[in-house]
């Protein structure tokens, strides 16, 4: 299941924002090294935290700050990207039961 419901809100699954995340990290132009080091990061990031990387391509530092992780919510929710995942994950899903 990609996500359940809280407040009447979609709220995505963490691991299939993880999972996103690490396959535009795996695609990307990046040297090696970069990209195992962002994949290390995006393993043991917390929810906002990778959805900041998303978001801004950018490592959150603090992620304790709960006014930060609304804000980063909030962002995250009126972007593109959650059904950019929805889509990656309904076309990774179709293509791994072939």
């Amino acid at each position: 299941m990609l996500g359940d419901y809280h407040k009447g809100v979609n709220i995505m699954h963490v691991n299939t924002i993880k999972i996103f995340a690490g396959h535009a990290i795996v695609t990307s132009e990046m040297s090696a090294s970069a990209k195992n080091q962002l994949l290390n990061y995006v393993q043991e990031a917390t929810e906002h935290q990778v959805k900041a990387f998303l978001l801004d391509g950018e490592i959150m530092k603090n992620p304790d700050d709960i006014v930060c992780e609304n804000i980063i919510d909030d962002r995250f929710e009126n972007s593109d990207l959650p059904m950019t995942i929805k889509i990656f994950s309904k076309e990774w899903g179709e293509l791994m039961a072939s």
